[in-house]
């Protein structure tokens, strides 16, 4: 690895802070990872957010779906409530991950889902929090960027990213003015998040009135004891269009704009009330502008936004969380095929390139959102209502798949190189299983000659046509572990021909961070002479196991399983298979062509319990 380690600084500590520091510290990088966060504890407040899309397919990647869910809000579905609080419509959650209904499978609170992921990054000496701090100033050169805080001391770092929200104050350094003069698309909308007390007669739903002059409120049921989230919503005519009596008051702060909030819902039906009087009491009182983040860019040399800070697509498309835990994953697997710290532009650029189209995708809400779903009118509200209602007797509904989230028809999660020869077992314990060559009984001192197996992970020897022994395990084991340390294959090429052509005549070249003892290792295990081959010798494994690559491994801890593990992928039961590659899972079994022979009974007998058996 390179000689010193990636510095990486992560301003802000909300969701996506943590999240990319996981990530980042998991990539084959030798990492330092800061993340400075403005308040001066880890954050408590926030209401329902939820998770879809791909980023399900992250938090199942990270072993922690269970743990997720276990803090699941409580929400059963979204019903729409008339003014005597008379269900008009009601949509309950679907119970299936990649097709979800407007309540998620994944509804938490934002503070309990940050620390989370907060607590995954505990144990891993290279992440550091900072609290109570904020970055005050960027400096980038060639090299790097220079970073100053208005605590902490000015310090220097290879990779600066802001993950501070919407409002985020590290982009402003480190753009243009001209670059990000005007970031927002307001979409005509302030909503008002808060908690207030629930009651005991309150309904497991998200419920949600509207009344003219594009008035609406809406409660959901939180997983706290006594408690449930408030939202007040004032939507303008139409996107753009501003309200000059809140802006004032949003001038004026939290008091000013909840006076004018009283005024504004003094005649309004429901719970309003209710939420009035608890908004007054409220301790977690937030109010802001809906609107988009949209940049021309989100890179800039060695700085990068993440999450709401580069591409905020607003709450009502559903996507914000999904896209910060998203991004998090591509930025950091972007980053961790880093060839020197000199590459961190070109890793920030491709982030960009992979990402943006699935932020393209969040970003596409329908032109008449939010206005069609907060009307001006009595009319409107009526047409509002009748709707609501029609959709749901019909079930059409049904037939548009998931809301929110973007399926992987739309937007595929990048894959690290998929290593296909190992298996992951239960108690997080990794085992490698056959390359593809399965040739049974091959004993240590026995040959054969069969020509078998998955073609870049062919040795030499095979290819020749040559009779072969155990020695072509330690060249594929070589094949694996360059694929470990590069997240690349080392023979390449246009088709079959040329793979094996590769194999045969090129000699493996490594990256400019893979030295020492690495090369040593795999160099010895991938020679095309099998005599010279690493573990070829007399002693076999034992040359392996010998080798200063190995230094510090204890083979007795590992073989009886001491040896503490990063990962756990929390298996619901022996037959849960959510960790795996749905590519795999989801394959439908077929016969191939061809007459197929009546099997021997007694070679049949074998087979117990299996659908079909073929010669």
């Amino acid at each position: 690895m390179s000689s010193s380690p990636l510095k990486v600084l992560i301003a802000g500590g909300g969701v996506a802070g943590p999240c990319l520091a996981y990530w980042i510290a998991r990539t084959k990088l030798d990492v330092s990872v800061v993340v400075v966060e403005r308040s001066p504890v880890p954050r408590s407040s926030g209401q329902a957010i939820d998770i879809r899309g791909p980023a399900v397919k992250v938090i199942q990647l990270m072993g922690l779906e269970d743990t997720i869910k276990s803090k699941h809000t409580s929400e059963t579905g979204t019903a729409f409530v008339d003014k005597e609080g008379r269900v008009i419509a009601q949509f309950d959650s679907t119970g299936d991950t990649l097709n979800q209904s407007a309540t998620s499978e994944f509804e938490i609170l934002r503070a309990e889902l940050a620390d989370v992921f907060f607590e995954v990054t505990q144990g891993k000496n290279n992440i550091d929090y900072v609290y109570g701090d904020y970055v005050t100033g960027l400096n980038q050169d060639g090299d790097g960027v220079q970073v100053t805080f208005d605590k902490r001391m000015e310090e220097r770092f290879d990779v600066v990213v802001a993950c501070d929200g919407q409002s985020s104050k590290t982009r402003s350094f480190m753009f243009d003015k001209d670059d990000i003069a005007d970031p927002y698309n307001f979409l005509g909308q302030y909503t008002a998040f808060f908690s207030i007390p629930s009651r005991p007669e309150d309904p497991k739903t998200w419920r949600i009135h509207a009344e003219p002059k594009g008035r609406s409120i809406s409660l959901r049921p939180h997983r706290q004891e006594g408690s449930c989230g408030a939202y007040v919503v004032v939507t303008q005519p139409a996107r753009g269009v501003r309200d000059p009596a809140i802006e004032e008051a949003m001038k004026q702060g939290p008091e000013a704009v909840k006076k004018l909030l009283h005024d504004y819902f003094k005649d309004f039906g429901w719970e309003g009330k209710r939420v009035l009087e608890g908004m007054d009491q409220s301790n977690d009182f937030y109010f802001d502008q809906i609107a988009q983040v949209k940049l021309s860019k989100w890179t800039n040399g060695r700085c990068v936004l993440v999450g709401d800070a580069g591409f905020a697509p607003t709450p009502i498309s559903g996507q914000g969380t999904s896209l910060a835990i998203a991004a998090a994953y591509v930025l950091a697997g972007e980053l961790s095929k880093l060839g020197g710290t000199v590459d961190v532009p070109t890793a920030l650029r491709n982030y960009e390139t992979v990402l943006r189209p699935l932020v393209e995708k969040a970003q596409d809400i329908p032109s008449a959102a939010p206005q069609i779903a907060n009307p001006q009118t009595s009319w409107g509200i009526w047409a509002l209502e009748t709707a609501v209602w029609a959709v749901q007797r019909s079930g059409v509904y049904r037939l548009f798949g998931s809301f929110g989230g973007i399926s992987e028809k739309d937007w595929k999660l990048p894959e690290a190189l998929s290593l296909n020869h190992t298996l992951l077992a239960s108690d997080g314990h990794v085992k490698l299983i056959d390359f593809v060559v399965s040739k049974v009984g091959l004993e240590r001192g026995g040959r054969t000659g069969s020509f078998c197996g998955q073609m870049e992970f062919m040795a030499p020897e095979i290819l020749l046509d040559k009779e072969y022994d155990t020695a072509v395990d330690w060249w594929q084991l070589g094949i694996m572990t360059y694929q470990m340390l590069t997240q690349s294959s080392p023979f390449k090429g246009e088709d079959q021909d040329d793979v094996f052509d590769s194999i045969l005549s090129d000699e493996v070249a490594f990256p400019e961070f893979i030295i020492g003892e690495s090369i040593s290792f795999v160099k010895g295990l991938m020679e095309k002479e099998p005599d010279k081959r690493l573990g070829s010798g007399g002693t076999g494994a034992e040359e392996v196991m010998a080798h200063a690559f190995f230094d510090g491994v204890d083979w007795e801890d590992m073989y009886n399983k001491r040896v503490e593990v990063p990962l756990i992928p929390g298996l619901r039961d022996l037959m849960d298979i959510s960790q795996g590659r749905s590519a795999f899972s989801d394959s439908k079994m077929e016969m191939a062509a061809g007459k197929v022979e009546e099997s021997i009974p007694e070679a049949q007998d074998l087979f117990g319990g299996f659908g079909f058996s073929v010669d």
